[in-house]
């Protein structure tokens, strides 16, 4: 395999510096000529004379007008340039070029493959956003001559066009590329917000650039606002602990650029350790997932980054209490853009309140707030940062390569003081997080029915914890390591008009180490596992003319060689449309993965985090599978849209050691499985200016362990009921957005009252039989948009997290402490924490 990967590896090295060649050797083949040239032939030919700087038009080139009067010649020089004349007497002309000259342009949108009108393709500029109309026609009377224009449209790959290359007096055709399997619609745009959709199968599309405001973030946190989707949520408001529909987060599929993450979160779960401004879409599915992705049992989280290439500079730079970021997007050639984007902690500068109090919240339960007796904590330092490298170009019209680099940091140290035999001993100790991506991605477009993609990726995670105990005069490292190596190739084929196929084959090598190194005694724990899985996928997609059927069925073949065993997963999404306000979804597929995580509250890191990956082994952590149903209707009829979706969800093959149990089944290591009934409903109403949304969910998430006593019981993040509201606004300059969060707390064990203790242990009642009491939240948001030149905006932001400051309790378990006397654990969910944030858009 190595042999092979690293063969496929060259190749595709090869045709980047190809590509590169290819890109910088092209030139010019057109007909312009220097303006000046062609103002000296108008001289001789008017018998006029025209005034001008040559430094300022030295660069410029037209392509010359033929025949015709002087002022047909003038007419086309300054549609083509930005250059304007000023005509001082019968015989004199004043030549000014004049960067930002308003001009008027004009053109017809029309499919590449069949050359017919695009209509209500959108035309946005920095000033205005406009559609075409029924014929593809389009007209702007007032734009920057050096400004570019971004033409979209569904089904269709963006374009960006310069405008001097729009002629208004001929009103050109401009020519959209459709894209290969874009039969999938859109039911609704602006779900709950700006940049929210909703499409088919219930699977939800964020657009980063158009998002609007959602309570209680200053920025747009990717993986904090799809938390307000129905059937999405933290019982102890992480990120790094999303549920979608009763699972657990290690059982989320979270890509970046198709690159599995093994690290979401930054501040250790607080905040989403991606980019808000860098991620350009995401996808979030449910149920029904494409049959190109496996590797996990319940959700998917795909984030892209900006695929365009840019042909100006451009970027955002901002700041608020936790961090400072900056974006670039750099234009290399006509073909080609580099983006790099960094976002660094603040807090070696200023510890604001807002960091205080996340770092209270991510800490508090840790050595670090929690250290043993005569142990003094000093010089306590955390930092975050991330940065990212993204090289794209375009080596012609049908081949496409794309190059990712991605690097995420946590990293805390601190020193702890003790006085031992009369003497001060200080120790440090310290926790570093640390995920590494890279991808590199070959796309071509063989013709317009045939594309291929190639995927080459590899993802690092690596926890790292030194550990001193001076009372005991003992150093504990401890390492968590996940090497994720793999290669997909794909392609699409469009069967006709309405349907089209996809085909692939994906190797995957997954490597996880743990290892464990004690100074006294002297004892060291090292142990790799590696995991080689085969896949081959298919998927096809069906879309009706006239009845209002999309369907979409695959399946997933997967060959596990450690094991010898092969697993078969179908997938299907079909919607039917039974009216223009009214549509039916059904879904359903069949997954499995090979990584989870392990919860170990006795040797966990520094008491921050504690949880480590494992690989399955066939053994006592066998391979995870799944199986789900859903049935869904959609009602959307003018500004109201009604969602209601039941689902049935089973997960086999889970253990205890990974469901973070703090009861009797702590230190019990037992397979079993757990079950989920549930329903999603929402009601949103929007209007131009406003979008208001109330969404409830019903759940029942049930456990069964047969070696265990009781065999079911409720699972630890079971969340019965769940209510959650908003509104959001924009009037002129302004946006806002308030709403709540409700939901039943989750379960936990509480001590025997009869007998609490038993042989210096908790005798535990009934396993989680007992439940956390509600959580109820209030958020606001608010943000001023303002101008401060003809290329920059910038925005002022302010948000309150928890805004009543009520107690939240997100879990409760019980300890022993030296004397066997009982001690209730109370985990709190942040209090209020407000947030305030500048950024610039230039």
């Amino acid at each position: 395999m190595s042999h092979l990967i690293k063969t496929t590896y060259s190749a595709c090295l090869f045709l980047i510096f190809c590509g590169l060649s290819n890109v910088f050797a092209q030139g010019d083949n057109g007909t312009d000529v220097p303006v000046i040239d062609v103002l000296k032939d108008l001289e001789k030919t008017f018998n006029v004379s025209f005034s001008f700087a040559d430094s300022a038009l030295t660069n410029v080139r037209i392509l010359p007008f033929q025949g015709g009067v002087l002022d047909a010649h003038l007419s086309s020089i300054e549609q083509q340039t930005l250059i304007v004349f000023e005509v001082l007497s019968d015989r004199f002309i004043a030549v000014r070029y004049i960067p930002d000259k308003q001009v008027a342009i004009c053109g017809y949108i029309k499919s590449k493959k069949s050359g017919n009108p695009v209509s209500e393709a959108i035309i946005q500029s920095k000033n205005e956003i406009i559609f075409t109309n029924e014929e593809g026609f389009f007209e702007i009377k007032g734009i920057a001559a050096n400004d570019s224009v971004l033409i979209q449209r569904l089904g269709y790959q963006p374009r960006i066009v310069n405008v001097s290359s729009i002629r208004r007096q001929n009103c050109n055709n401009i020519y959209l590329t459709e894209r290969i399997s874009q039969l999938k619609q859109v039911i609704i745009t602006n779900y709950l917000t700006q940049g929210i959709s909703l499409g088919p199968g219930g699977v939800f599309s964020l657009e980063a650039e158009k998002f609007g405001v959602l309570p209680g973030l200053v920025e747009p946190d990717l993986l904090h606002s799809i938390q307000s989707l129905p059937g999405i949520h933290s019982f102890n408001e992480t990120i790094s602990n999303i549920n979608i529909r009763g699972g657990t987060n290690d059982q989320n599929l979270i890509l970046w650029n198709d690159i599995r993450m093994y690290q979401t979160g930054h501040f250790f779960g607080l905040i989403s350790a991606f980019n808000p401004y860098l991620s350009h879409h995401v996808d979030i599915t449910k149920n029904g997932t494409n049959a190109a992705y496996g590797r996990s049992v319940s959700g998917m989280i795909n984030i892209s980054s900006d695929n365009n290439i840019v042909q100006e500079f451009s970027g955002t730079a901002g700041v608020n209490m936790l961090n400072g970021d900056l974006l670039l997007k750099i234009p290399v050639s006509k073909r080609s853009s580099i983006h790099l984007s960094g976002r660094h902690s603040i807090s070696g500068l200023w510890k604001t309140p807002t960091y205080n109090t996340y770092f209270e919240r991510a800490f508090r339960d840790s050595d670090l707030f929690n250290p043993s007796a005569n142990t003094v904590i000093s010089d306590d330092q955390f930092s975050f940062y991330d940065y990212s490298f993204h090289y794209l170009i375009d080596l012609n019209e049908t081949d496409e390569i794309r190059l990712n680099l991605l690097n995420i940091q946590n990293e805390l140290q601190y020193t702890e003081a003790a006085t031992v035999g009369g003497s001060l001993i200080e120790k440090t100790s310290s926790l570093s997080q640390q995920s590494r991506a890279g991808g590199f991605q070959f796309k071509k477009q063989w013709n317009t029915g045939f594309n291929s993609s190639f995927n080459l990726y590899v993802s690092r995670y690596n926890l790292n914890a030194i550990n001193n105990d001076i009372s005991q005069n003992q150093e504990l490292k401890q390492t968590n390591e996940v090497l994720d190596f793999g290669a997909k190739i794909e392609a699409g084929i469009i069967l006709g008009a309405q349907a089209d196929l996809s085909l692939g084959y994906e190797i995957n090598d997954v490597g996880v180490t743990n290892e464990e190194n004690l100074s006294d005694p002297n004892f060291r724990s090292l142990k790799t596992e590696i995991v080689r899985t085969h896949s081959a996928f298919g998927q096809m997609t069906y879309e009706s003319k006239h009845s209002g059927t999309l369907i979409t069925l695959g399946s997933r073949a997967s060959y596990f060689d450690k094991f010898g065993q092969w697993r078969i997963e179908p997938r299907a999404a079909v919607t039917q449309a039974l009216s223009p306000k009214f549509s039916v979804d059904l879904l359903g597929e069949l997954k499995s993965q090979v990584t989870t995580q392990i919860i170990d509250f006795q040797t966990d890191f520094l008491g921050i985090e504690k949880r480590r990956w494992v690989l399955s082994n066939d053994q006592d952590i066998p391979i995870i599978k799944s199986n789900q149903l859903s049935i869904g209707v959609n009602y959307s009829y003018q500004k109201w849209l009604v969602t209601l979706e039941a689902y049935r969800k089973n997960v086999n093959a889970i253990i205890t050691s990974s469901q973070g149990f703090q009861n009797q089944f702590q230190f019990v290591r037992s397979p079993g499985n757990y079950l989920v009934n549930g329903v999603d409903f929402l009601i949103n109403r929007k209007t131009d200016h406003n979008s208001s949304w109330i969404s409830y969910a019903i759940a029942e998430n049930t456990y069964e362990f047969r070696e265990l006593q009781p065999v079911t019981f409720p699972n630890n993040v079971d969340i019965t009921h769940s209510l959650a509201g908003g509104t959001s606004v924009t009037y002129e300059r302004w946006s806002g957005s308030a709403g709540f969060n409700y939901r039943i707390g989750r379960p936990f064990t509480s001590p025997n009252p009869q007998v609490e203790t038993i042989d210096g242990a908790i005798n535990y009642g009934s396993p989680n039989s007992q439940r956390v009491d509600y959580y109820l939240r209030l958020d606001l948001s608010l943000k001023y948009h303002f101008k401060v030149s003809e290329r920059t905006r910038g925005q002022i932001g302010v948000s309150i997290w928890n805004l009543a400051d009520r107690k939240n309790t997100t879990s409760i378990y019980y300890q022993l402490d030296p004397s066997e006397q009982i001690n209730r654990i109370e985990q709190e969910a942040l209090g209020r924490t407000i947030n305030v944030g500048m950024r610039l858009n230039f």
